[in-house]
């Protein structure tokens, strides 16, 4: 498992040093690609803005705006950002899972912000830096790679259904982890929960039904909760639990 991690934080030194300049045509710094890696890292699985990926990189204070032309070894502007977001794109380091444009029963408005992934959790892991220990003392960021890894493959086993992944969440701050969009209009949401606890299950289980009844169309095929562990099961609501190593094409 150390020699994975060494791996990866090989291959992210190289990708800094070199390809994003490459693949920009530009002579990039890699210690600010270092910072932006790691800032996704951070925000990995969250609606993460470039400026906001900027002030993160740049160690700014929350709230304070960045400017396009601001000028230091360590500056982090909202226009490197871009480029290196273009970049880490191009190279298929990080893939943007973008906001559901679904049809609401209510006023609400949705936001249009993606959630940032790498495409695999396990580079996100090796830009901070973070090993098995530090990650098993972090349940939050644990729980955010989990989230990745389950996007990961949830858009893997969708391709062969030319269907694909998007993520939910209404101006009034409820959220849905993933749905999935198929050409015919079908669409089946997924909670992606680092934890088994009836608890746990309750409260997404909640937070999906919550979302279906304001989409206003009747082509949901699913609900369902996505776990870490357990058994597979549908509750006396509709709401299929399911583990992530049961997932299938």
């Amino acid at each position: 498992m150390a020699a994975a991690a060494r791996a990866n934080e090989s291959y992210l030194a190289l990708i800094r040093r070199h390809d994003i300049s490459r693949a920009t045509g530009q002579q990039l710094s890699p210690d600010v690609a270092e910072k932006v890696m790691r800032s996704l890292a951070r925000g990995v699985a969250t609606q993460m803005g470039e400026s906001a990926v900027a002030r993160d990189a740049h160690g700014a204070e929350p709230g304070r705006t960045l400017l396009a032309d601001e000028k230091g070894p360590d500056a982090t502007s909202r226009t490197a950002v871009a480029a290196h977001l273009d970049a880490l794109r191009r190279l298929r380091i990080i893939e943007d899972q973008p906001a559901w444009g679904a049809s609401m029963r209510s006023a609400r408005r949705l936001q249009a912000t993606p959630k940032r992934h790498f495409v695999d959790p396990s580079l996100a892991a090796a830009a901070l830096g973070a090993g098995v220990e530090r990650l098993t003392s972090d349940v939050l960021t644990l729980g955010l790679l989990f989230e990745s890894l389950a996007i990961r493959d949830l858009r893997v086993y969708a391709q062969p259904l030319r269907g694909r992944v998007a993520h939910y969440r209404d101006d009034r701050k409820l959220e849905v982890d993933a749905v999935i969009e198929l050409p015919d209009g079908r669409w089946g949401a997924f909670e992606i929960k680092l934890g088994t606890t009836q608890r746990v299950v309750d409260g997404a289980a909640a937070t999906l039904r919550r979302m279906a009844s304001l989409v206003d169309d009747n082509r949901c095929a699913f609900l369902a909760v996505l776990t870490n562990g357990g058994i597979a099961t549908r509750r006396d609501d509709g709401v299929d639990v399911v583990p992530l190593t049961m997932l299938a094409p």
